[in-house]
């Protein structure tokens, strides 16, 4: 089955490797940006700064959207074997789609920037989605 994505953007963090990439997300990490295409920019009409959003992300290759069946398998982000794959956040997934909940710091209306601190994806991720995050209380 093939999937085509629409990307509304992309992401700039401080990590241009695997290597350098946190594990995680942290909310006191270094700021990043969403740069949201031109075609898209005033559709960020009603955020807020402090508003946590969930930002959806593309894991795969830049390039390619597709991924390996094998590679689900190869996990080395986690040291637990006992851990199934959908109780880590390993990039290796069977939909390379990564998210994050983080509030926003800034916004850039007219230019279409949204700034965030900590998200754990490759400078120049490729944006998928953002949406408002909503958390309903167990009672």
């Amino acid at each position: 089955m093939s999937q085509n994505y629409n990307f509304i953007g992309y992401i700039e963090t401080p990590y241009n490797s695997l290597a350098e990439c946190p594990k995680n997300i942290s909310f006191n990490g270094p700021l990043c940006k969403l740069f949201i295409n031109d075609d898209l920019k005033t559709e960020i009409r009603g955020l807020k700064i402090d508003q946590k959003i969930m930002v959806l992300y593309f894991l795969g290759d830049k390039e390619d959207s597709t991924i390996e069946s094998n590679s689900i398998k190869k996990c080395p982000h986690s040291h637990n074997k006992d851990l199934g794959l959908f109780a880590k956040r390993s990039p290796h997934r069977p939909n390379p789609i990564g998210v994050a909940i983080l509030p926003i710091i800034d916004i850039d209306f007219d230019k279409g920037i949204i700034y965030l601190k900590g998200l754990d994806c490759l400078n120049k991720t490729k944006l998928l989605d953002i949406k408002p995050a909503i958390y309903l209380e167990n009672k």
